[in-house]
């Protein structure tokens, strides 16, 4: 009696297939890893720079939904926003919010109404009515300067890409039209 063989089929990948495979998978994410990295920390930049406007009107919004005063000042070394207020009863200060600069920001010139202030004194208050003290803040990172300015009446802040500009110049005296352009 004869017994015929039937040829051996293998229906997987031997070991050295799957480790060239494995190989080449840590390879291209090696490659791919740095450029993802790099990419996060652009897009967490451009969302700080985005929403320092937004953290101003939230400033704002505080003041008139609280009925009190609330300022808006450099925190921690000059590293963060706060917006804090005072305690009516106690007269405790309580911060509300705090928005950190991301690695490479920092601060520039600020300003109180027409005058250059240290950072460390540098702070605008919102008042109920939702006005605010006219001031800004230029945030710098490398060679990009962006500023944070309230220069009107209602307190809606603006962000400028460039230098802070001189807000005595916003000013017209009553009576007087108002300038355009």
């Amino acid at each position: 009696m004869t017994t015929s063989r039937r040829p051996r089929t293998s229906n997987g990948f031997t070991l050295i297939e799957m480790m060239v495979v494995l190989t080449l998978l840590v390879f291209m994410a090696a490659m791919v890893y740095p450029n993802l990295a790099r990419l996060r920390d652009a897009q967490e930049k451009r969302d700080f720079v985005s929403g320092l406007a937004t953290f101003a009107r939230q400033a704002r919004e505080e003041a008139i939904s609280g009925g009190q005063s609330v300022r808006m000042r450099l925190g921690d070394g000059d590293n963060s926003l706060e917006i804090v207020t005072t305690d009516v009863d106690s007269g405790d200060e309580r911060t509300l919010r705090t928005r950190r600069f991301p690695d490479g920001f920092s601060t520039g010139q600020t300003r109180i109404e027409d005058a250059i202030a240290p950072g460390s004194e540098w702070q605008l208050t919102f008042y109920p009515d939702g006005s605010s003290d006219r001031g800004g803040i230029e945030i710098t990172e490398g060679q990009r300067v962006y500023a944070l300015v309230l220069d009107n009446e209602i307190g809606q802040p603006r962000l400028i890409d460039g230098n802070l500009p001189d807000l005595s110049q916003d000013r017209w005296a009553a009576g007087e039209f108002e300038r355009r352009g």
